[in-house]
């Protein structure tokens, strides 16, 4: 009788789906002891693969089997009192996959040609008065080892000042003519609108800067305006970027000071000889602007532009207009308004005279003349007046008020009618037929009311055409 044949040869012969179904059956089956004594084993090894690769194990098992049992090769069978192979052993590594091998040489391939930039940014000062001179240098190289720097271009940003209740200045901007080095291929300056609206300089390199090349760009700028108030700030922004590298960039502050005051000043007739008569006009003057520099007179008209604040090339250092300008002319109670110039406004409720301006940047003295009468019976000859003026203005764009005020007292005099007149004729005593001669009438006025001249001149009849001599309007 022949002997049936063990276990594990009727496995062997069995088909791969059935083997599967078995083993789950066989699994089942097992005994308490003998799972105990796996995992006992299982825990003592030292090399415990991760479920990502027992998984990838048992795919390799399955994909290895299924030839073999198609092939109705009969697998080995274990050795009595050997243990199955554990379910998480360790698989072998998978290779490479050919297909992947161009990629990892064209990212091995950008890698290679990936420059490195380098810049510092430094600026001669910190704070500086407005409008005075800043530069800027920039330091900047091509720090790669082997691979050159393709591309390359230098930003230098330049908005408008801030002023220190955060408002964005746009109006003006700076002016500096840049010095840079041989690798600079190309340089432009403009103005680049937006939010807010900037300057540019741009300094393009040449198409390729070889590793290890380094180089300085120095900036000599200013600003232009006058309408940065105290603590101003301007924050440049460099940026040095090229088409193979990540761009860098650099900010700097600079903080600028300035100052501002403004005068008024009131003239009319100072000396005693030069007083109106009770009864006739009387001019005075009105002269307003800003406070003189480099004086200790508090209330002096003149500019602020020249002297200590100016380097020698350029003038109003630490300068800073005025906006909302007021001038009031107080005339005296005993005056009759007559006329002003500058398009200056009479009130007749206040008895003033104003003129007003919305601002000033450079502005000149500004001179503007009030006429007036006192007329008979109003003052004493003995009598004073006193005229008041005053100026008020507050600083562009700064929440800052000005006010300075000045008078003008003159008395009265006779009235004075003192004046000559005169004639006089060319540079030779001689003239000649159909030739010309000029005359010259003129008068004088040395006193201290207003005089009137009227000239009647008769020519000789030797001189006067015919209708003349035969109507005698001439000298026979």
């Amino acid at each position: 009788m022949s002997r049936p044949r063990p276990f594990r040869a009727r496995v062997g012969v069995a088909g791969a789906a059935s083997l599967a179904a078995l083993s789950l059956l066989v699994t089942s089956l097992t005994p308490l002891a003998m799972r105990a004594s796996a995992a006992d084993e299982s825990t003592q090894s030292p090399d415990v693969a991760t479920s990502q690769e027992a998984a990838t194990a048992s795919s390799d098992t399955e994909v290895a089997a299924e030839p073999a049992a198609e092939a109705g090769v009969e697998a080995p069978a274990a050795e009595a009192g050997a243990e199955a192979p554990a379910a998480d052993a360790e698989a072998p590594a998978a290779e490479v996959a050919p297909e992947d091998q161009p990629r990892t040489r064209r990212a091995r391939a950008v890698a290679e040609d990936q420059a490195t930039l380098a810049m510092t940014v430094v600026n001669d000062e910190e704070t500086l008065r407005i409008r005075a001179l800043q530069t800027t240098t920039i330091n900047f190289s091509c720090s790669s080892v082997t691979t050159p720097c393709k591309g390359g271009v230098i930003e230098v940003w330049l908005p408008g000042p801030v002023t220190p209740a955060g408002v964005q200045l746009s109006d003006s901007f700076y002016t500096g003519v840049p010095v840079s080095s041989d690798v600079v291929a190309k340089t432009t300056n403009m103005t680049v609108r937006g939010e807010p609206k900037m300057q540019l300089y741009r300094f393009t390199l040449k198409d390729t800067v070889p590793a290890g090349t380094s180089a300085r760009i120095q900036i000599p700028w200013r600003y232009t305006g006058t309408d940065a108030p105290n603590n101003s700030t301007t924050t440049q922004r460099v940026v040095f970027s090229a088409t193979n590298a990540d761009p860098v960039e650099q900010s700097l502050t600079t903080k600028w000071t300035a100052d501002t005051d403004i005068a008024i000043a009131k003239t009319g007739p100072t000396r005693p000889q030069d007083y109106p008569p009770i009864g006739d006009e009387v001019t005075y003057t009105v002269r307003a602007g800003y406070q003189q520099n480099d004086t200790t007179e508090p209330n002096k008209v003149g500019s602020r532009w020249g002297g200590s604040a100016s380097d020698g090339s350029y003038g109003g250092l630490g300068f800073v207009g005025v906006r909302d300008i007021t001038v009031v002319d107080q005339l005296p109670a005993q005056a009759v308004f007559v006329r002003a110039s500058n398009s200056g406004v009479y009130d007749p409720a206040t008895h003033t005279v104003t003129w007003k301006w919305e601002k000033w940047g450079f502005q000149s003295v500004i001179d503007s003349t009030v006429t007036v009468k006192y007329p008979d019976g109003s003052v004493a000859p003995t009598d004073t007046v006193t005229n008041k003026a005053s100026i008020t203005a507050s600083v562009q764009n700064e929440d800052r008020t000005m006010t300075k005020n000045t008078e003008f007292t003159h008395g009265f005099a006779e009235r004075k009618s003192v004046g000559t007149i005169a004639k006089s004729g060319g540079s030779s005593n001689y003239s000649v037929r159909k030739g010309s001669t000029p005359w010259r009438l003129y008068g004088t006025n040395t006193g201290n009311t207003t005089l009137h001249f009227h000239w009647e001149d008769t020519l000789p009849c030797t001189w006067s055409t015919q209708e003349a001599k035969a109507a005698r309007r001439c000298l026979r």
